[in-house]
């Protein structure tokens, strides 16, 4: 260890003084002899006290059971596992030994024997009380700010403008996006791209709310954006734009596949979910439920493994997805209040007449802190939104309805079939062919994608069941010129609507012959009934 110079030996020694007058210890315990006195251990009390005002912004939080240091060059609270700390706590032992020097050598020299891992251990113990911190991360009682490399961009509402502070523990942040502001700097070539891939002027102010919202690190509008276009045009370029920006240890992957009591915790110290090249039923999922909790903002309260303690953290994330499919949502009883959270952006234009292949990388490079200064200024749009009380979050924006409710209408295809063409009829009946058939027939005349037959089935079932208290069960079809009858699934006592208003089965509370099918649903069961 290098030797203290003057200052450090005059400022550690005041502070061994002022702790001796706060707590009344003494930090070595001491026994005389006959013409000496020794040291017979290190006040245990006195060190955590001591190293406790050392490092006065050392954190230690109990849910994930670990210790944080602030960090003054990049402003941020670092997290410093348990070895380290053990490690540091004996070099500031070491530090009080050799400016202890200065006032009783012979006792100073025999601080070394009791300076070791137990005695250390001991002390990180009883630190995890002393710093026990409950707080949550990233947030600042004085309002919104962004974490940068050159500081720290606060925002003041009144004026509706940024400015830049220097580098403090009160913000306690934990993220950092990695560009410097500069209030001048503007991007031209991401505007210009912006303006080829995204027609739209609407679409691109809500691309900017979006991606501002990414920057400032919270969902303040409950917001999940999703970037749509074709292959190969440079929807994954701006999604990695975007991880670069908010950084990738802040970023976490979301896979509506996987689940389990311990998914939510790991998405606890991230601000931005993301879900690249998803297919198109990425939403069709039960695990695609949790994404209105996490968006919502909910206080969330997940399982850490390995753990009895809750990790809570509060469900304010962004979500970025990228898609080349038309999605669908899991049909039930809230995608309104999914489709709500969506912002569909389309993505236009052919591939790129050239090619670079760390897009994100060079656009940054050259326009870094001008992107900056265009997603700061999406911020205010969104505050102005959230001010203006729009009923879905964000001002509404004619071709982002359409497309939504465009994904609405793919996704309740079942429930719109039933709700249009099924109506009671009591003594009536349908078959389960019939039924498809008329579910087919109508997709097509309303240009919808239709389930598969088994899912469509699946779905009759529970839907007929609930709305018309209707459940399955087995249809005798009789026809009495050929005397020849059929069991089959069906529903009983509705029928389907037709635009003539014709009705689709005659009424019979037993049989229900084949003779009367009308003509758009005869041929199927007269082909069952055949030999």
């Amino acid at each position: 260890m290098a030797q203290l110079g003057k200052r450090e030996i005059l400022r550690l020694n005041r502070l061994r003084l002022k702790v001796e007058k706060k707590t009344g210890l003494e930090p070595l315990f001491l026994s005389e002899r006959k013409n000496s006195v020794a040291v017979q251990g290190l006040n245990e009390s006195f060190f955590v006290e001591y190293i406790s005002q050392l490092r006065p912004h050392l954190r230690f939080e109990p849910a994930t059971r670990c210790f944080y240091q602030y960090d003054p060059k990049c402003g941020l609270f670092q997290p410093i596992q348990t070895p380290l700390l053990q490690e540091a706590i004996l070099g500031d032992v070491l530090r009080f030994q050799k400016s202890y020097e200065q006032e009783n050598a012979v006792l100073a020299g025999q601080v070394e024997k009791f300076r070791n891992l137990q005695f250390a251990l001991k002390v990180v113990g009883r630190l995890q009380g002393r710093c026990h911190w409950q707080g949550f991360w990233n947030t600042w009682e004085g309002g919104h700010y962004v974490h940068l490399l050159n500081g720290v961009a606060v925002l003041d509402q009144s004026r509706e403008s940024w400015s830049l502070q220097k580098f403090h523990p009160k913000f306690n942040s934990r993220r950092q996006v990695r560009l410097a502001y500069d209030p001048e700097a503007d991007c031209p070539t991401l505007k210009a791209e912006l303006l080829k891939r995204i027609p739209d002027s609407d679409q691109r102010e809500l691309f900017q709310k979006c991606f501002g919202q990414f920057v400032l690190g919270k969902n303040l509008a409950h917001k999940i954006l999703v970037i749509k276009g074709p292959a190969a045009t440079g929807k994954s370029s701006i999604c990695n734009l975007a991880v670069m920006v908010v950084g990738p240890e802040n970023t976490a992957e979301f896979d509506t596949r996987q689940g389990g009591r311990f998914t939510l915790a790991q998405f606890a110290d991230c601000s931005l979910l993301k879900s690249f090249d998803v297919t198109a039923d990425f939403l069709d999922n039960g695990n695609a439920d949790h994404l209105k909790r996490l968006t919502g903002g909910d206080l969330i309260g997940s399982e850490v493994k390995f753990s009895n303690t809750q990790a809570s953290f509060a469900g304010d994330k962004n979500l970025l997805i990228s898609t080349n499919f038309d999605l669908v949502l899991r049909e039930g009883r809230d995608e309104r209040a999914m489709a709500r959270r969506l912002v569909v952006v389309d993505w236009c234009g052919g591939e790129p007449e050239k090619r670079i292949t760390d897009w994100p990388g060079f656009i940054l490079g050259q326009e870094g802190s001008g992107i900056l200064n265009y997603f700061l200024e999406g911020v205010l749009k969104v505050l102005t939104d959230l001010r203006e009380g729009h009923p879905d979050g964000f001002k509404n924006c004619s071709r982002n309805a359409e497309l939504v409710e465009s994904l609405l209408a793919r996704s309740n295809s079942v429930r719109r079939f039933i709700e249009a063409s099924v109506e009671p009829a009591d003594g009536e009946s349908i078959t389960s062919e019939g039924m498809l058939e008329a579910y087919n027939r109508f997709c097509r005349t309303e240009g919808l994608p239709a389930e598969a037959n088994k899912t469509a089935s699946e779905k009759f079932n529970r839907l007929v069941s609930e709305r018309y208290q209707a459940p399955k069960c087995k249809i005798t079809l009789k026809d009495e010129v050929l005397g020849v009858s059929e069991r089959l699934w069906g529903w009983k006592n509705i029928r389907l609507h037709t635009p003539s208003n014709q009705q689709t089965f005659t009424k019979s509370s037993q049989t229900t012959p084949i003779s009367a099918i009308s003509e758009p649903f005869r041929k199927e069961p007269e082909l069952l009934c055949n030999p």
